[in-house]
């Protein structure tokens, strides 16, 4: 069973437990891959050389296999905001580069730490991430429900922490 965001328990269909596994196979290679470029290449040239072939593949795909969502993302860079969304668009676009350099920096550091060391270790590692995202929405619960629309009843927070538990675990055994 998954947690939705909307703390319910909802069986997943088929497609999506293969498109979870195809991603996790995927994020693999992707992560070997990078581990053999750092080796080869050095940290610095392997992130530049990685990240364009990342961007580059990206846009192939969702141009590929949508091409809505390719014209979708062309239109969103030509449209100009209305004034009235003007102050909206600058508190979401303060958001959104906050987020982005918090997210850019984390990643930052996964891919040092994979140059660095095992791959599999640093990649087993950020489930981490998961425990500070609890965190995170038992801090915010009051302050901004609506953030992360997490259902913090204790029935769920019990589940969650299960979860954390069982992370904690693995990594054991791994590292």
């Amino acid at each position: 069973a998954i947690l939705s965001s909307s703390g319910g328990i909802k069986r997943p269909d088929a497609r999506t437990i293969a498109f979870a596994i195809t991603s996790a196979l995927l994020f693999a290679a992707g992560s070997v891959s990078a581990k053999a470029v750092y080796d080869q290449v050095g940290f610095l040239s392997g992130l530049v050389v990685t990240r364009i072939a990342a961007a580059a593949t990206a846009l192939l795909i969702i141009t590929l296999l949508d091409p809505l969502a390719g014209r979708e993302l062309l239109s969103m860079v030509k449209k100009s905001p209305a004034k009235n969304k003007k102050v909206k668009l600058r508190h979401a676009a303060a958001l959104a580069v906050l987020g982005q350099s918090m997210g850019a920096a984390g990643f930052l550091l996964v891919q040092l730490g994979t140059a660095r060391g095992s791959a599999a270790i640093v990649n087993a590692l950020q489930s981490v991430q998961y425990a500070f995202l609890v965190l995170a929405a038992f801090v915010l619960r009051k302050r901004a429900p609506q953030l992360l629309k997490e259902n913090l009843q204790p029935k769920f927070v019990i589940i969650k922490i299960v979860a954390l538990i069982i992370t904690a675990i693995g990594l054991m055994l791994v590292v």
